[in-house]
């Protein structure tokens, strides 16, 4: 919330590929601080929240920085696939990553930080083989915060943008919901252990990494439109089914399904994104948009454990279900949506 809107404006203005590298190499230190004070035998919670910090803090920079620099790495007509690659990125460490951080605490307190202070030195060893520009020249620098209020109005000013990072929001909104509404039901109502919580989360995360697997084998047999319109009128149908399901793994499977179709919508939407807005304004566009959409995933938790306290799972669920329905109705009926999914055009203003 700090730094999102400065971050994008940031690397608008500077090196790509430099903010990417010392974005890798700090968050390698603040978790090699972390080793460090374990061997000392000094470590201490504040510390901890200041790594944690640090750390989501130059992600900021990295993620709207990486973004930016994607249709500069990859052919236009490859930036779906690309994208759909980085979301089986995604997955696969969200199902790995729990389960070998286990591991590696269980062979010392260090290692899993460790690990991850060698990681952050492997990417930034692999940006420094990259031999591609990340971005087509110097920007023109202005007032930052003439710089920030450039990237929103951009973002607004395309219907197409505009229209796509509030769905985003709505989906983020719905898809945080529902997953709060099965961690409470699997473990108050349906009597699931912690093991069991796990077991249905990493089952939603296997939906989640074989769909961004498949996603690059859809997208050249399947028209965009129809991508879109199978996964939001998809979520619109699987929603209500959390009212209904008789165990965490059924809840699990339920996941698993809405996500399978999650990644070919992302790489569609995502790959069009990146190709309406000039290479100037990437970084502002992207994290603008990202403020937005994934903004809305506290606001859906937030709802999802006041609704499930005050009116109970099925009313929740049913609210869940007509917020989906109306995102759904909204992506296959929006103009700007179809036009921009349709023609594959970047409009007028974005090729000024």
């Amino acid at each position: 919330m700090l730094f999102g809107l400065p971050a994008g404006a940031l690397v608008d203005r500077w090196d790509r590929k430099r903010v990417m590298i010392w974005c890798d190499l700090g968050r390698a230190a603040a978790l090699g601080s972390i080793v460090v004070a374990i061997a000392a035998g000094g470590l201490t919670y504040p510390q901890v929240l200041a790594v944690a910090f640090c750390d989501r803090t130059l992600g900021l920079l990295f993620g709207p920085a990486e973004i930016s620099a994607l249709r500069r790495v990859v052919a236009p007509t490859q930036l779906a696939r690309a994208v759909a690659r980085n979301e089986s990125r995604e997955y696969s460490a969200l199902l790995l990553g729990p389960p070998v951080g286990g591991a590696l605490f269980a062979l010392a307190r260090s290692a899993p930080f460790l690990a991850d202070t060698i990681s952050y030195c492997a990417s930034a060893l692999g940006l420094l083989l990259i031999r591609t520009e990340f971005q087509e020249g110097p920007a023109v620098r202005r007032r930052l915060r003439h710089e920030v209020a450039e990237g929103l109005a951009h973002l607004w000013r395309e219907p197409f943008l505009r229209t796509t990072v509030l769905l985003e929001a709505g989906a983020n909104f719905v898809s945080n919901g529902v997953a709060i509404v099965a961690i409470v039901v699997a473990r108050a109502s349906l009597g699931a252990s912690s093991t069991d919580v796990g077991l249905m989360l990493a089952i939603a995360a296997v939906g989640g990494l074989v769909g961004s697997l498949v996603a690059p084998l859809v997208q050249p047999r399947v028209r965009p439109r129809v991508v879109v319109a199978v996964g939001t009128w998809s979520w619109a149908l699987l929603v209500p089914l959390f009212a209904f399901a008789p165990s965490a793994y059924a809840l699990g499977a339920v996941f698993a399904v809405m996500l399978l179709t999650a990644p070919a919508w992302n790489s569609v939407v995502s790959a069009r994104r990146i190709s309406f807005v000039p290479d100037r304004l990437q970084g502002r566009v992207q994290s603008a948009a990202q403020l937005f959409s994934l903004g809305s995933i506290a606001l859906g938790t937030l709802a999802a454990g006041f609704l499930l306290e005050t009116v109970g799972r099925g009313v929740t669920v049913a609210l869940f279900t007509a917020a989906m329905a109306a995102v759904a109705l909204a992506a296959t009926a929006a103009p700007s949506v179809r036009w921009a999914l349709t023609s594959g055009a970047e409009p007028a203003s974005s090729r000024a």
